[in-house]
């Protein structure tokens, strides 16, 4: 991983993978959580695939993370740049389970390095890393 961008597009590989397949979830439901996330939007899609899944086991229904898009978002640019980003997700091609099993590793291995890195060197401009996770 050499950059934001190729950390980002990892997030979006599980979190794609997350949003099609409970099984997927719940092996990796320990591993997850939202600190390894660095785009606020993902920080809050995350927040509500975990959601479904704990309360229900199951993986969250698009129609309700939509619903929930447009309540938690009442201004009409943000709740845009949401809803593009799951759809973006919905449609990103999603993982096997052993690739995404994988990909999870790898996101925890680097998410807990770069907070590392991070404490070491000052925090990343958000806006930087949250224009990336929508790209």
């Amino acid at each position: 991983m050499s950059s934001v961008s190729d950390y980002v597009n990892l997030e979006k590989d599980v979190l794609a993978t997350c949003l099609r397949d409970k099984d997927f979830v719940g092996k990796g439901f320990s591993t997850l959580s939202v600190h390894k996330f660095i785009g606020k939007t993902h920080v809050w899609i995350w927040e509500q695939i975990a959601k479904a899944f704990t309360r229900n086991r199951e993986r969250i229904n698009p129609r309700a993370l939509v619903r929930r898009i447009e309540r938690a978002f009442p201004e009409e640019r943000e709740r845009d740049a949401v809803e593009q980003t799951f759809i973006d997700l919905w449609q990103r091609k999603s993982l096997s389970p052993g690739e995404a099993l994988d990909e999870l590793r790898r996101l925890a291995t680097l998410g807990s390095i770069r907070r590392t890195l991070a404490g070491l060197e000052g925090a990343q401009d958000e806006e930087e890393v949250d224009e990336e996770a929508r790209k």
